[in-house]
């Protein structure tokens, strides 16, 4: 019976420790966790501390008076030069160096100081230039065509019209050797007159169809010149 009591006696006095120390053991880990926690709302507070700062904080360049004219001047001195070796010898074909000349500026002034020249192909003329007057009766309610026959690039200036009346007409051309009756019209409208020039776009015919919508006859009078014959 002692031995048992002393037993009893001894592992209830092993226990106590035992509790003890879990209980120690849980201070120490909810200490530790505090200390953590405020460490890091300290190195929070300081983050954003210096977040603010910084955005608070710009540095402007600020350059001296020396560093101002020195960079002024060298800019005159580039636009003097580009003045000197590219500006006047394209525009006004100066070129005092030579520069202009070697990088071929001076020819871009020399082109546009010389009169556009308008070169017109006339083709080959195998008619004579000749100049014609005619009258042409186109009667009531009816249409008439007059034509020219023309090579391709053959030139001929024009001037008619009427004794009052206005005429609907249609000035066309039509390609020597087609079947398809293509035609191509340069001009339709309704007038008493009219006055130009036509070069041929290709060879074939060329000329007017007047329709009168009246009740009396109307007559043009056409004058012409240039390289045709006349087909009538």
């Amino acid at each position: 019976m002692k031995y048992k009591q002393s037993t009893v006696d001894t592992l209830t006095v092993d226990k106590v420790p035992l509790r003890i120390r879990e209980r120690n053991v849980l201070s120490a880990n909810t200490a530790t966790n505090s200390t953590n926690i405020n460490n890091t709302q300290v190195f929070y507070s300081k983050y954003t501390d210096n977040i603010g700062s910084n955005m608070n904080e710009f540095t402007v360049p600020v350059h001296s008076t020396r560093t101002l004219v020195k960079a002024g001047f060298i800019a005159l001195l580039v636009a003097i030069l580009l003045l000197v070796t590219c500006i006047l010898p394209a525009e006004y074909n100066i070129d005092p160096t030579g520069i202009g000349e070697k990088l071929g500026l001076t020819a871009i002034a020399q082109a546009s100081e010389k009169s556009p020249t308008l070169v017109i192909n006339r083709g080959q003329q195998t008619d004579v230039f000749r100049s014609d007057s005619v009258e042409i009766v186109i009667p009531a309610g009816k249409g008439l065509e007059y034509k020219l026959y023309m090579e391709k690039y053959a030139h001929v200036a024009y001037e008619w019209q009427t004794d009052g009346e206005a005429l609907y007409f249609d000035f066309h051309g039509e390609p020597a050797g087609d079947t398809t009756g293509y035609f191509e019209s340069f001009a339709i409208t309704t007038s008493n007159n009219m006055k130009g020039s036509l070069t041929a776009p290709f060879k074939g015919a060329h000329g007017w169809y007047w329709k009168n919508q009246g009740q009396k006859a109307i007559t043009v009078t056409l004058t012409m010149q240039g390289y045709y014959t006349i087909k009538g």
